[in-house]
């Protein structure tokens, strides 16, 4: 009879768990200033997302196992 092993999956990367930078948004800006804002939003966002993506990876590897 064969016994199944259980593995512990490793924990998800602490580097995938990290917070969003969210940039400081001054209270007067000039719209230079507010594209410079969209552009760095944007990209917080963009990296957000491929963070979420490598999770979602992660477990989709795990649930296939």
């Amino acid at each position: 009879m064969r016994e199944a092993i259980k593995v512990k999956n490793p924990p998800i990367p602490a580097n995938l768990l990290i917070d969003c930078v969210v940039p400081e948004i001054p209270e007067q800006m000039t719209f230079g200033d507010s594209v410079q804002l969209n552009v760095a939003l944007l990209l917080s966002i963009e990296n957000c997302n491929g963070q979420l993506d490598a999770i979602r990876q992660i477990e989709a590897q795990r649930a296939s196992q």
